[in-house]
C-alpha cells in the first residue's frame, strides 16, 4: 500500500494537469480566434461600406492626459514604475488608454487624435505625428485563458520529473509554486500582443531580455535543494541507464 500511494497522487496529478491544459486550451479558441482575425484585418476602403472586418478611421480629441505610479519593494530596496493615459472624446463620450511615453509626451490637451477602429474597439492612437497600436481585447482574453494551461503543464511537470505529491509541490514557503506562477506571467503576458501585432518592430527582443532576467529569478527556486523529487529521478535515471 506504501509503494501504491505515491503512484496513485501521481496519476491524480497528472489527471489535474491535463485537465487544466484541455480546458485552457478550449478557453484559448475563441479569443485566439479574434486576435488572429484583427491581426490580418485591413483598413477600410473609402469607397466601399465600412465593415467590422476591417480596420476603420475615425478622429477623437484628448480630453485629459494623466499619469499613475506605482512602487513595488521595500522602503530601502523600492522600485517605481510610472504608466501614462490619455482619455480620449469621441462620438460624445470618452475612455481612457495606456499609451506609451512617446505618445503622452506630444499629446496636448484639446489635440486633434485620430483613431484606428476595429469592431468597436479603438486599436490605434495617433497624436501630433506620435502614433501607438493598440491590442484588441480578446489579446487579453487569451493571455488570461493560456494562464490555467500554464498552471496545468506545471502539474505535468512535476508529476513526470519531480516527486508528484501535491503537498510537496510546494516547496518550502511555497517558493516552488510562485517561481512557476512568476516564469508563467513573464512568458504568457506578451503572448496576446505577439498575437495581435506579430513580433516585428513590438520590441521583441527586449521582452526577451526581461524574460531572461524572469527565467533567471525563477529557475533557482524551481530546482532548489529541497526538490527531492528531481533528485529521486535523477537517481531512477542513474540506476537503470545501460551499463558499458
Amino acid at each position: 500500500m506504501r509503494r501504491g500511494a505515491p503512484d496513485e497522487e501521481r496519476r491524480r496529478t497528472l489527471l489535474l494537469g491535463v485537465a487544466a491544459v484541455w480546458a485552457s486550451l478550449d478557453l484559448a479558441v475563441e479569443p485566439y480566434r479574434k486576435t488572429v482575425e484583427y491581426r490580418h484585418a485591413e483598413p477600410c476602403q473609402r469607397a466601399a461600406p465600412r465593415t467590422d472586418a476591417c480596420i476603420g478611421r475615425e478622429t477623437g480629441r484628448v480630453a485629459d492626459k494623466y499619469t499613475r505610479t506605482t512602487t513595488t519593494g521595500s522602503t530601502e530596496d523600492s522600485s517605481a514604475e510610472t504608466l501614462y493615459y490619455l482619455r480620449i472624446a469621441r462620438d460624445g463620450r470618452t475612455a481612457a488608454y495606456e499609451v506609451s511615453n512617446g505618445l503622452y509626451g506630444a499629446a496636448r490637451r484639446g489635440s486633434r487624435a485620430r483613431l484606428d477602429v476595429w469592431q468597436g474597439q479603438v486599436v490605434g492612437i495617433t497624436v501630433r505625428g506620435a502614433r501607438d497600436r493598440l491590442a484588441p481585447s480578446a489579446a487579453g482574453d487569451l493571455t488570461f485563458s493560456l494562464f490555467p494551461g500554464w498552471l496545468g503543464a506545471g502539474l505535468l511537470l512535476w508529476a513526470a520529473l519531480g516527486g508528484g505529491r501535491l503537498r510537496s509541490l510546494f516547496g518550502p514557503l511555497g517558493t516552488r509554486a510562485f517561481a512557476w506562477v512568476w516564469l508563467g506571467l513573464w512568458t504568457l503576458l506578451p503572448a496576446g500582443r505577439i498575437a495581435a501585432h506579430g513580433t516585428a518592430g513590438w520590441g521583441i527582443v527586449g521582452w526577451s531580455v526581461l524574460w531572461l532576467f524572469g527565467a533567471a529569478v525563477s529557475v533557482p527556486f524551481l530546482f532548489g535543494e529541497e526538490t527531492g523529487g528531481f533528485r529521486a529521478a535523477r537517481r531512477w535515471r542513474l540506476r537503470h541507464r545501460p551499463r558499458r
